[in-house]
């Protein structure tokens, strides 16, 4: 049976849905059906019980998959999740994908107020993860600025891991030119990058903002029993449902203007320690800013 060798470990709502969409085309490329199994995650996030039905997903790769892959956003922000990979798969390749924090954490935000898992404003939310103490990982609503915090997490898979079989990519630089991106990724995993241009094109745009469309979207949504059996469906089914049965394609909220000063004083130096340690300036970190925080 295959194991993995390649993890995306990007942030929540920073691509990774469509970076993953993006490799399984590759015919080089095994991603697992389940996107997010959350196997070296937190225990609570898990959407497999054993590692036998973990590396279950993986039992179709066959020998002309060169890469055998599964993205888990948990993988970022768990404090434990790049030292049990590394347990697992020292060889592995790993795909950081990151976004604005500012911009992240407000659709973070908006993905669990439109599932109705969030009833506060994003204002409120934030202000009581802010009252957090020092160190607490908080639930699944109080995460949406520690989620944000890239440098330490970064740093924690270059140390484990090293620099060469670690690339860090940008949500931006995807929004501008996707298949520019999938091609680095694929030479990153010394595979054919020629496909690239013809797996964006046939993929088309993903995780577009969508509102509740019907009563049944925060039933299922708002359910933590029905999410959890959701994740068991083929992914092709999942988006079926939630793009057409569930939710509807609207205008995306804009982000509160104190919200977005907040995070981006909050943000700064984060941001400029990211970029230190990676040696490269990183503008489209702070792309939603607007006039706010310090560069």
């Amino acid at each position: 049976m295959r194991h993995p060798n390649f993890f995306i470990v990007g942030a929540v709502k920073s691509g990774t849905s469509s970076m993953h969409a993006y490799l399984e085309r590759h015919p080089q490329v095994f991603m697992s059906g389940l996107k997010e199994p959350h196997w070296f995650g937190p225990a609570d996030r898990r959407a497999v019980r054993t590692e036998a039905e973990y590396l279950a997903l993986f039992r179709e790769a066959t020998a002309a998959h060169r890469i055998v892959g599964e993205a888990s956003t948990s993988y970022l922000w768990d404090v434990g999740a790049a030292a049990r990979i590394r347990a697992f798969a020292p060889e592995a390749r790993i795909l950081i994908l990151l976004r604005d924090p500012v911009e992240r954490a407000h659709a973070h935000y908006l993905m669990h107020h439109t599932a109705g898992l969030q009833r506060e404003s994003f204002l409120a939310a934030l202000a009581a993860e802010a009252r957090l103490p020092a160190g607490t990982r908080g639930d699944r609503f109080h995460r949406y600025i520690e989620v944000g915090r890239y440098a330490g997490q970064v740093a924690r898979y270059f140390d484990l891991f090293g620099r060469d079989p670690v690339l860090v990519a940008e949500f931006a630089d995807m929004r501008r030119d996707a298949a520019a991106v999938v091609a680095q990724v694929l030479g990153f995993l010394r595979i054919d990058a020629a496909p690239a241009a013809r797996i964006v094109e046939a993929e088309g745009p993903r995780n577009q903002y969508r509102g509740p469309g019907n009563w049944m979207a925060f039933l299922l949504m708002g359910t933590p029993g029905l999410r959890r059996a959701g994740r068991l469906l083929p992914g092709a089914l999942r988006r079926h449902i939630k793009t057409n049965l569930l939710f509807t394609r609207t205008e995306k909220p804009e982000i509160d203007p104190r919200a977005r000063a907040m995070l981006a004083d909050i943000y700064a130096p984060e941001v400029a320690a990211l970029e230190e340690l990676l040696g490269r300036p990183l503008p489209g970190l702070r792309a939603g800013w607007g006039g706010e925080g310090r560069a």
